[in-house]
């Protein structure tokens, strides 16, 4: 794929090490490209490629090639993740309006959502991010899918641990980064995942 796209006019704007992913400059127009072989990390969410395929609507017509849409709140899911880990790492809301716009624009259910989310392993990713944005003002839908989400105790948990070292440690300090780990819905899969990411590393 990568040498296909290659051969027709991509150019490589980064490589992520460790991680086979890259993104690519479109020859023309705006839109990029990112290139990998995973849409999401399991540690991170139950939000598995292979159900967001069965989840998705085949279009021939939006570009100019067959693509999955994917289901939107498979998509709302993903930017909560995308969002929440970003802002773990480097303490900086990434495109939050793109969380309020998107339910919006396609008429989500809050309470459909939320059961979603939380389905999904994402609800102490929602508990700790939606609050930051509800207090931001202008997230109506954001402080209605708020009141509608229904965390366990493990979450709850999570959330208010979450809540202390983000407060308690700045952005990129290894305090900070281990709120991804305590954010994933298995620790388990989280510390085998965290193992498997260093071995390759030593082993260089």
């Amino acid at each position: 794929a990568y040498s296909v796209l290659q051969a027709a006019g991509f150019s490589e704007a980064k490589e992520e090490p460790g991680l086979w992913e890259v993104t690519l400059r479109r020859p023309k127009g705006p839109l990029g490209l990112d290139l990998h072989r995973g849409l999401s990390a399991t540690t991170r969410s139950r939000l598995q490629p292979e159900d967001m395929f069965a989840r998705g609507t085949l279009d021939e017509g939006l570009f100019d090639a067959s693509v999955v849409l994917p289901d939107p709140h498979d998509l709302y899911a993903h930017l909560l993740l995308h969002l929440t880990i970003h802002w773990v790492i480097e303490g900086k809301l990434h495109h939050a309006e793109d969380l309020e716009a998107v339910p919006t624009a396609l008429g989500l259910d809050a309470d459909v959502l939320a059961q979603h989310i939380v389905g999904l392993g994402l609800g102490p990713h929602a508990g700790l991010i939606l609050p930051v944005l509800a207090n931001r003002g202008r997230h109506s839908f954001t402080s209605r899918l708020l009141a509608k989400l229904r965390l366990d105790l493990r979450s709850r948990v999570v959330v208010s641990l979450s809540r202390r070292l983000s407060a308690q440690f700045s952005a990129g300090k290894l305090g900070r980064r281990s709120i991804g780990f305590l954010l994933a819905p298995s620790w388990l899969e989280a510390s085998r995942e965290a193992i498997a990411r260093r071995l390759p590393q030593r082993a260089r």
